[in-house]
Protein backbone atom coordinates (compact mmCIF):
# COMPACT_ATOMS: atom_id res chain seq x y z
CA UNK A 1 0.00 0.00 0.00
CA UNK A 2 2.98 2.24 0.53
CA UNK A 3 4.10 1.77 -2.94
CA UNK A 4 0.97 2.96 -3.95
CA UNK A 5 0.12 5.86 -2.07
CA UNK A 6 3.35 6.86 -2.95
CA UNK A 7 3.33 6.34 -6.36
CA UNK A 8 -0.21 8.68 -6.96
CA UNK A 9 0.84 11.13 -4.84
CA UNK A 10 4.05 11.60 -6.66
CA UNK A 11 2.83 11.55 -9.96
CA UNK A 12 -0.77 12.69 -9.53
CA UNK A 13 -0.47 14.83 -6.77
CA UNK A 14 -2.91 15.81 -3.88
CA UNK A 15 -5.31 18.52 -3.18
CA UNK A 16 -3.74 21.72 -1.12
CA UNK A 17 -6.90 22.34 0.93
CA UNK A 18 -7.52 18.74 1.75
CA UNK A 19 -7.34 15.14 0.42
CA UNK A 20 -8.70 11.92 2.04
CA UNK A 21 -7.53 9.30 1.61
CA UNK A 22 -10.56 6.03 2.06
CA UNK A 23 -8.79 2.15 2.76
CA UNK A 24 -10.14 -1.01 4.56
CA UNK A 25 -9.47 -1.53 7.74
CA UNK A 26 -8.21 -4.91 6.99
CA UNK A 27 -6.56 -5.67 3.78
CA UNK A 28 -6.29 -2.70 1.42
CA UNK A 29 -5.44 -0.38 4.77
CA UNK A 30 -2.69 1.98 5.54
CA UNK A 31 -0.91 0.68 8.70
CA UNK A 32 -0.06 1.99 12.03
CA UNK A 33 2.33 0.05 12.14
CA UNK A 34 6.02 1.31 12.15
CA UNK A 35 7.39 2.15 8.79
CA UNK A 36 10.35 0.02 8.24
CA UNK A 37 12.10 2.13 10.82
CA UNK A 38 11.15 5.17 9.71
CA UNK A 39 7.96 6.00 11.96
CA UNK A 40 4.31 6.01 11.29
CA UNK A 41 3.40 5.78 7.26
CA UNK A 42 0.09 8.07 8.29
CA UNK A 43 2.23 10.55 10.02
CA UNK A 44 4.50 10.71 8.16
CA UNK A 45 2.14 11.34 5.13
CA UNK A 46 0.58 14.37 7.62
CA UNK A 47 4.27 15.86 8.05
CA UNK A 48 5.55 15.86 4.16
CA UNK A 49 1.90 17.18 2.88
CA UNK A 50 1.74 20.15 5.66
CA UNK A 51 -1.81 18.07 6.77
CA UNK A 52 -3.55 18.06 3.35
CA UNK A 53 -3.73 14.41 3.53
CA UNK A 54 -5.57 12.19 5.52
CA UNK A 55 -6.58 8.81 6.41
CA UNK A 56 -10.52 7.72 6.74
CA UNK A 57 -9.99 3.88 7.77
CA UNK A 58 -13.21 1.58 8.01
CA UNK A 59 -13.66 -0.25 11.57
CA UNK A 60 -14.54 -3.63 11.70
CA UNK A 61 -18.72 -4.14 13.07
CA UNK A 62 -19.72 -6.44 15.50
CA UNK A 63 -22.13 -4.65 17.40
CA UNK A 64 -24.99 -7.34 18.10
CA UNK A 65 -28.77 -6.46 17.10
CA UNK A 66 -30.01 -7.07 20.30
CA UNK A 67 -28.38 -5.37 23.23
CA UNK A 68 -26.00 -7.48 25.40
CA UNK A 69 -26.36 -10.38 23.15
CA UNK A 70 -23.44 -12.05 21.44
CA UNK A 71 -21.89 -10.40 19.20
CA UNK A 72 -21.36 -12.25 15.58
CA UNK A 73 -17.90 -12.52 13.24
CA UNK A 74 -16.71 -9.01 12.52
CA UNK A 75 -17.26 -7.61 9.10
CA UNK A 76 -16.71 -4.39 7.02
CA UNK A 77 -18.30 -1.23 8.39
CA UNK A 78 -21.06 -0.09 6.21
CA UNK A 79 -20.61 3.40 6.28
CA UNK A 80 -17.37 3.06 4.13
CA UNK A 81 -17.34 -0.84 2.70
CA UNK A 82 -19.86 0.18 0.07
CA UNK A 83 -17.96 2.90 -1.41
CA UNK A 84 -15.20 1.00 -1.82
CA UNK A 85 -16.60 -1.50 -3.15
CA UNK A 86 -19.40 -0.19 -5.55
CA UNK A 87 -16.29 2.26 -6.88
CA UNK A 88 -14.80 -1.28 -8.21
CA UNK A 89 -18.21 -2.42 -9.80
CA UNK A 90 -18.42 -1.11 -12.68
CA UNK A 91 -14.66 -2.48 -13.78
CA UNK A 92 -15.21 -5.62 -12.68
CA UNK A 93 -18.68 -5.37 -15.23
CA UNK A 94 -16.82 -4.54 -17.96
CA UNK A 95 -14.04 -6.93 -17.29
CA UNK A 96 -16.08 -9.57 -17.56
CA UNK A 97 -15.53 -11.20 -21.66
CA UNK A 98 -11.87 -11.03 -19.90
CA UNK A 99 -11.69 -15.32 -19.13
CA UNK A 100 -10.77 -16.07 -15.59
CA UNK A 101 -12.87 -14.04 -13.94
CA UNK A 102 -13.14 -14.72 -10.02
CA UNK A 103 -16.51 -13.58 -9.18
CA UNK A 104 -17.52 -10.26 -7.59
CA UNK A 105 -16.48 -12.21 -4.12
CA UNK A 106 -14.25 -15.15 -4.96
CA UNK A 107 -15.06 -16.51 -0.87
CA UNK A 108 -18.48 -17.14 -2.34
CA UNK A 109 -18.88 -17.18 -6.10
CA UNK A 110 -15.67 -18.34 -7.76
CA UNK A 111 -16.31 -20.42 -10.51
CA UNK A 112 -15.55 -24.00 -9.31
CA UNK A 113 -13.77 -24.41 -13.20
CA UNK A 114 -10.98 -22.15 -12.38
CA UNK A 115 -9.04 -23.97 -10.17
CA UNK A 116 -8.81 -26.97 -12.49
CA UNK A 117 -7.55 -24.24 -15.27
CA UNK A 118 -5.79 -22.64 -12.97
CA UNK A 119 -3.99 -26.32 -12.22
CA UNK A 120 -3.51 -27.29 -16.17
CA UNK A 121 -2.24 -24.36 -16.76
CA UNK A 122 0.18 -24.11 -14.13
CA UNK A 123 1.46 -27.52 -15.20
CA UNK A 124 2.03 -26.39 -17.99
CA UNK A 125 4.14 -23.94 -17.87
CA UNK A 126 6.42 -25.54 -15.52
CA UNK A 127 6.82 -28.46 -17.91
CA UNK A 128 7.96 -25.18 -20.45
CA UNK A 129 10.36 -24.32 -17.46
CA UNK A 130 12.26 -27.10 -17.93
CA UNK A 131 13.30 -27.09 -21.38
CA UNK A 132 16.21 -24.86 -22.82
CA UNK A 133 15.43 -21.21 -23.32
CA UNK A 134 15.54 -21.45 -27.37
CA UNK A 135 13.01 -24.49 -27.54
CA UNK A 136 10.79 -23.21 -24.56
CA UNK A 137 10.00 -20.18 -26.31
CA UNK A 138 9.03 -22.29 -29.39
CA UNK A 139 6.67 -24.20 -27.45
CA UNK A 140 4.95 -21.22 -25.78
CA UNK A 141 4.37 -19.65 -29.58
CA UNK A 142 2.49 -22.74 -30.14
CA UNK A 143 0.67 -23.64 -26.81
CA UNK A 144 -2.86 -22.59 -26.59
CA UNK A 145 -4.21 -21.51 -23.50
CA UNK A 146 -7.54 -20.76 -21.42
CA UNK A 147 -6.63 -17.51 -20.07
CA UNK A 148 -4.90 -14.68 -21.08
CA UNK A 149 -0.64 -14.37 -20.88
CA UNK A 150 0.05 -11.10 -18.78
CA UNK A 151 0.64 -8.75 -21.93
CA UNK A 152 -2.70 -9.59 -23.43
CA UNK A 153 -4.50 -8.69 -20.26
CA UNK A 154 -2.11 -6.27 -19.35
CA UNK A 155 -3.22 -4.42 -23.06
CA UNK A 156 -7.35 -5.65 -22.35
CA UNK A 157 -7.59 -3.60 -18.96
CA UNK A 158 -5.83 -0.76 -20.74
CA UNK A 159 -8.27 -0.63 -23.34
CA UNK A 160 -11.32 -1.17 -20.93
CA UNK A 161 -9.71 1.87 -18.72
CA UNK A 162 -9.65 4.04 -21.41
CA UNK A 163 -13.38 3.79 -22.27
CA UNK A 164 -14.20 4.20 -18.49
CA UNK A 165 -12.42 7.12 -18.11
CA UNK A 166 -13.49 9.03 -21.68
CA UNK A 167 -17.34 8.18 -21.71
CA UNK A 168 -19.97 10.12 -21.71
CA UNK A 169 -22.88 8.46 -21.22
CA UNK A 170 -22.65 8.04 -17.66
CA UNK A 171 -25.39 9.34 -14.48
CA UNK A 172 -22.47 9.95 -12.12
CA UNK A 173 -23.76 11.66 -9.36
CA UNK A 174 -22.82 15.88 -9.03
CA UNK A 175 -22.29 16.69 -12.58
CA UNK A 176 -24.71 19.08 -13.03
CA UNK A 177 -24.40 20.33 -9.62
CA UNK A 178 -20.62 20.52 -9.84
CA UNK A 179 -21.29 22.57 -13.24
CA UNK A 180 -19.29 19.24 -15.33
CA UNK A 181 -21.93 20.10 -18.30
CA UNK A 182 -21.09 20.96 -21.41
CA UNK A 183 -22.63 22.57 -24.76
CA UNK A 184 -22.04 21.29 -28.31
CA UNK A 185 -23.76 21.65 -32.20
CA UNK A 186 -23.70 19.90 -34.64
CA UNK A 187 -24.53 20.65 -38.83
CA UNK A 188 -27.29 18.12 -39.16
CA UNK A 189 -29.46 16.08 -37.23
CA UNK A 190 -27.68 13.75 -39.22
CA UNK A 191 -24.38 14.55 -38.33
CA UNK A 192 -22.48 12.32 -35.88
CA UNK A 193 -20.15 14.75 -35.28
CA UNK A 194 -20.50 17.17 -32.56
CA UNK A 195 -18.52 20.54 -31.95
CA UNK A 196 -17.62 22.75 -28.66
CA UNK A 197 -20.06 25.70 -28.94
CA UNK A 198 -17.07 27.49 -27.74
CA UNK A 199 -16.15 27.64 -31.04
CA UNK A 200 -18.50 29.73 -32.08
CA UNK A 201 -17.28 32.84 -29.82
CA UNK A 202 -13.93 32.77 -32.19
CA UNK A 203 -16.17 33.35 -35.06
CA UNK A 204 -16.86 36.79 -36.67
CA UNK A 205 -19.98 37.82 -35.90
CA UNK A 206 -22.06 38.04 -38.74
CA UNK A 207 -20.56 34.54 -39.42
CA UNK A 208 -21.38 33.44 -35.78
CA UNK A 209 -25.03 34.79 -36.65
CA UNK A 210 -24.86 32.21 -39.48
CA UNK A 211 -24.33 28.97 -37.96
CA UNK A 212 -26.52 30.17 -35.08
CA UNK A 213 -29.43 30.53 -37.15
CA UNK A 214 -28.36 27.01 -39.00
CA UNK A 215 -28.08 25.15 -35.50
CA UNK A 216 -31.69 26.80 -34.46
CA UNK A 217 -33.00 23.03 -35.84
CA UNK A 218 -34.12 20.83 -33.52
CA UNK A 219 -31.64 17.82 -32.59
CA UNK A 220 -28.64 20.27 -33.64
CA UNK A 221 -27.79 21.50 -29.85
CA UNK A 222 -27.42 19.42 -26.75
CA UNK A 223 -25.99 19.99 -23.38
CA UNK A 224 -23.76 16.81 -22.73
CA UNK A 225 -21.68 15.92 -19.38
CA UNK A 226 -18.05 15.70 -18.98
CA UNK A 227 -16.36 12.62 -19.00
CA UNK A 228 -14.27 11.48 -15.70
CA UNK A 229 -10.98 11.92 -18.00
CA UNK A 230 -12.62 15.99 -18.60
CA UNK A 231 -13.70 16.87 -15.19
CA UNK A 232 -9.90 15.00 -13.95
CA UNK A 233 -7.99 16.95 -16.28
CA UNK A 234 -9.47 20.15 -15.64
CA UNK A 235 -8.71 20.22 -11.63
CA UNK A 236 -5.48 18.50 -12.29
CA UNK A 237 -3.17 21.51 -12.27
CA UNK A 238 -4.51 22.32 -8.79
CA UNK A 239 -3.37 19.55 -7.77
CA UNK A 240 0.18 19.81 -5.85
CA UNK A 241 2.74 16.43 -6.55
CA UNK A 242 4.90 14.71 -3.21
CA UNK A 243 8.76 16.03 -3.82
CA UNK A 244 10.62 13.10 -4.48
CA UNK A 245 13.25 13.64 -1.96
CA UNK A 246 10.68 12.31 0.57
CA UNK A 247 10.11 9.15 -1.26
CA UNK A 248 12.57 6.98 0.77
CA UNK A 249 11.41 8.72 3.72
CA UNK A 250 8.01 7.57 2.93
CA UNK A 251 8.68 3.94 1.95
CA UNK A 252 11.34 3.11 4.32
CA UNK A 253 14.25 1.24 4.83
CA UNK A 254 12.72 -1.96 4.45
CA UNK A 255 11.45 -1.42 1.10
CA UNK A 256 15.07 -0.35 -0.91
CA UNK A 257 16.90 -3.02 -2.51
CA UNK A 258 20.83 -2.83 -2.17
CA UNK A 259 22.05 -2.51 -6.03
CA UNK A 260 25.03 -1.97 -7.61
CA UNK A 261 25.86 -1.11 -11.16
CA UNK A 262 26.40 -3.06 -13.89
CA UNK A 263 29.35 -2.85 -16.30
CA UNK A 264 27.17 -1.46 -18.57
CA UNK A 265 26.19 1.02 -15.70
CA UNK A 266 22.69 0.23 -15.16
CA UNK A 267 20.67 -1.26 -12.29
CA UNK A 268 18.26 -3.95 -13.65
CA UNK A 269 14.73 -5.70 -11.92
CA UNK A 270 12.96 -8.62 -13.65
CA UNK A 271 10.42 -10.87 -12.41
CA UNK A 272 6.59 -11.04 -12.07
CA UNK A 273 7.17 -8.35 -8.93
CA UNK A 274 7.96 -6.13 -11.74
CA UNK A 275 5.24 -7.17 -14.18
CA UNK A 276 6.64 -10.28 -15.72
CA UNK A 277 7.21 -8.45 -19.01
CA UNK A 278 10.96 -7.29 -20.52
CA UNK A 279 13.30 -6.21 -17.28
CA UNK A 280 12.96 -2.74 -15.89
CA UNK A 281 16.36 -1.55 -16.80
CA UNK A 282 17.88 2.34 -15.24
CA UNK A 283 20.84 3.96 -16.87
CA UNK A 284 22.10 5.12 -13.10
CA UNK A 285 25.86 6.59 -13.92
CA UNK A 286 24.00 9.98 -13.99
CA UNK A 287 21.03 10.95 -11.54
CA UNK A 288 18.94 13.80 -11.76
CA UNK A 289 18.86 15.38 -8.35
CA UNK A 290 16.01 17.64 -6.70
CA UNK A 291 17.72 20.73 -8.70
CA UNK A 292 17.29 18.72 -11.92
CA UNK A 293 21.02 18.73 -12.12
CA UNK A 294 22.31 15.75 -13.50
CA UNK A 295 25.34 13.86 -11.30
CA UNK A 296 27.30 11.15 -11.95
CA UNK A 297 27.87 8.49 -9.29
CA UNK A 298 30.87 6.14 -8.42
CA UNK A 299 29.87 2.89 -10.22
CA UNK A 300 32.07 0.84 -8.25
CA UNK A 301 29.75 1.69 -4.93
CA UNK A 302 26.67 -0.02 -3.71
CA UNK A 303 23.62 1.88 -3.16
CA UNK A 304 20.29 1.87 -1.55
CA UNK A 305 17.20 1.67 -4.58
CA UNK A 306 13.47 1.71 -4.36
CA UNK A 307 11.68 0.30 -7.69
CA UNK A 308 8.39 0.86 -7.62
CA UNK A 309 5.75 -1.46 -10.04
CA UNK A 310 3.37 1.31 -9.65
CA UNK A 311 5.69 3.73 -10.78
CA UNK A 312 8.62 2.30 -13.27
CA UNK A 313 9.12 5.37 -15.30
CA UNK A 314 12.18 5.94 -12.26
CA UNK A 315 14.36 4.58 -10.07
CA UNK A 316 15.03 6.39 -6.87
CA UNK A 317 18.45 6.11 -5.19
CA UNK A 318 20.22 6.82 -2.04
CA UNK A 319 23.66 6.00 -0.55
CA UNK A 320 23.82 3.28 1.93
CA UNK A 321 22.79 5.64 4.77
CA UNK A 322 19.57 6.47 3.13
CA UNK A 323 20.46 9.85 2.01
CA UNK A 324 18.79 10.67 -1.22
CA UNK A 325 20.95 11.33 -4.25
CA UNK A 326 18.81 11.60 -7.22
CA UNK A 327 16.45 9.45 -9.87
CA UNK A 328 17.50 7.15 -12.30
CA UNK A 329 15.12 7.38 -15.54
CA UNK A 330 13.98 3.90 -17.03
CA UNK A 331 15.47 3.03 -20.60
CA UNK A 332 12.83 2.70 -23.01
CA UNK A 333 13.70 1.07 -26.90
CA UNK A 334 12.99 3.07 -29.78
CA UNK A 335 11.66 2.00 -32.72
CA UNK A 336 13.44 1.46 -35.79
CA UNK A 337 11.59 3.36 -37.87
CA UNK A 338 12.03 6.94 -35.66
CA UNK A 339 14.89 8.24 -37.00
CA UNK A 340 15.27 11.23 -34.99
CA UNK A 341 14.82 8.67 -31.36
CA UNK A 342 17.67 6.46 -32.67
CA UNK A 343 19.93 9.70 -32.79
CA UNK A 344 19.03 10.17 -28.86
CA UNK A 345 18.99 7.44 -27.81
CA UNK A 346 22.49 6.71 -29.60
CA UNK A 347 23.88 10.20 -28.03
CA UNK A 348 22.48 8.91 -24.62
CA UNK A 349 24.30 5.58 -24.97
CA UNK A 350 27.17 7.32 -26.15
CA UNK A 351 26.85 9.97 -22.93
CA UNK A 352 26.66 7.15 -20.62
CA UNK A 353 29.97 5.34 -22.07
CA UNK A 354 32.14 8.52 -21.86
CA UNK A 355 31.35 9.36 -18.09
CA UNK A 356 32.14 5.66 -17.36
CA UNK A 357 35.62 5.87 -19.34
CA UNK A 358 36.00 9.85 -17.85
CA UNK A 359 38.61 7.77 -14.70
CA UNK A 360 40.62 5.80 -17.46
CA UNK A 361 40.92 9.00 -19.63
CA UNK A 362 41.71 10.97 -16.39
CA UNK A 363 44.64 8.17 -15.09
CA UNK A 364 46.27 7.77 -18.70
CA UNK A 365 46.42 11.49 -19.79
CA UNK A 366 49.53 11.80 -18.41
CA UNK A 367 50.78 8.96 -19.91
CA UNK A 368 49.22 10.28 -23.18
CA UNK A 369 50.90 13.64 -22.60
CA UNK A 370 54.41 12.34 -22.19
CA UNK A 371 54.20 9.96 -25.29
CA UNK A 372 53.35 13.33 -27.46
CA UNK A 373 56.50 14.87 -26.20
CA UNK A 374 58.84 12.13 -26.98
CA UNK A 375 57.91 11.95 -30.09
CA UNK A 376 57.77 15.73 -30.75
CA UNK A 377 61.40 15.47 -29.26
CA UNK A 378 62.31 12.60 -31.53
CA UNK A 379 61.11 14.44 -34.58
CA UNK A 380 63.48 17.90 -33.38
CA UNK A 381 66.38 14.94 -32.84
CA UNK A 382 65.62 13.60 -36.49
CA UNK A 383 65.60 17.44 -38.04
CA UNK A 384 68.98 17.58 -37.37
CA UNK A 385 69.61 14.90 -39.60
CA UNK A 386 67.94 15.72 -42.67
CA UNK A 387 67.87 19.38 -42.00
CA UNK A 388 64.54 19.71 -41.38
CA UNK A 389 63.54 18.62 -45.16
CA UNK A 390 60.94 16.09 -45.44
CA UNK A 391 61.99 12.79 -46.41
CA UNK A 392 61.68 12.35 -50.12
CA UNK A 393 58.69 10.18 -51.28
CA UNK A 394 59.55 6.62 -50.66
CA UNK A 395 62.05 7.06 -47.91
CA UNK A 396 60.81 6.46 -44.36
CA UNK A 397 59.36 3.08 -45.39
CA UNK A 398 60.28 0.38 -42.85
CA UNK A 399 59.79 -3.81 -43.85
CA UNK A 400 56.24 -4.60 -42.91
CA UNK A 401 55.43 -0.64 -42.33
CA UNK A 402 53.33 1.69 -44.51
CA UNK A 403 53.28 5.29 -43.66
CA UNK A 404 49.40 6.93 -43.70
CA UNK A 405 50.16 10.14 -42.54
CA UNK A 406 50.65 13.10 -45.56
CA UNK A 407 54.49 13.16 -46.40
CA UNK A 408 55.06 16.42 -46.02
CA UNK A 409 54.33 15.87 -41.74
CA UNK A 410 56.18 14.68 -38.79
CA UNK A 411 54.82 12.07 -36.36
CA UNK A 412 55.10 14.86 -34.13
CA UNK A 413 52.66 16.92 -36.52
CA UNK A 414 50.27 14.04 -36.16
CA UNK A 415 50.34 13.61 -32.55
CA UNK A 416 49.83 17.24 -32.21
CA UNK A 417 46.52 17.51 -34.93
CA UNK A 418 45.45 14.41 -33.03
CA UNK A 419 42.72 15.52 -30.14
CA UNK A 420 43.55 14.36 -26.96
CA UNK A 421 40.32 13.30 -25.21
CA UNK A 422 39.08 15.48 -22.33
CA UNK A 423 37.16 14.19 -18.99
CA UNK A 424 33.82 14.22 -20.09
CA UNK A 425 31.80 13.95 -16.32
CA UNK A 426 31.00 17.31 -16.90
CA UNK A 427 29.52 16.83 -20.87
CA UNK A 428 25.87 16.77 -21.80
CA UNK A 429 23.87 14.96 -24.02
CA UNK A 430 23.70 17.75 -26.29
CA UNK A 431 27.77 17.45 -26.54
CA UNK A 432 28.05 13.95 -27.57
CA UNK A 433 25.16 14.85 -30.63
Amino acid sequence: MRLLVVAVLLNQGYRADGTLLTVEGGTATIRRAKNGGMGDFEKALDAFTGGAVRVLRGKSRVAPVVLGGWPGPAKGNFRLKASLESLHGLDHNALGLIPGQTGSNSRENRPEKLTAIEQYTTGLLKQVEELPRARADEIMKKLEFELMQWLDYEGAVEDVYRWISIRTEHDLEGWEENGWTTQEFRDTPADRRWLPAAILEKLPAERREMVLARIAHPGCKRIRRLSPLEVWTSGRQELVKLREEHVPLLLGPDLAEVRGLDRHGCIEFKGHEYGGGNALVYPSHTLINVLGQEIVIDPRKSYKVFPNPFDPSRLFVCDMDLRYLGYARRKIGVSRADLDAIHKAIGRSAHGRAILDAPLQARHQAEATERAAMIAHNDAVMATVTGGIPPAPGEGKAKGRRITQADDATMGDVVEATPVPTPVGAASIDDVL
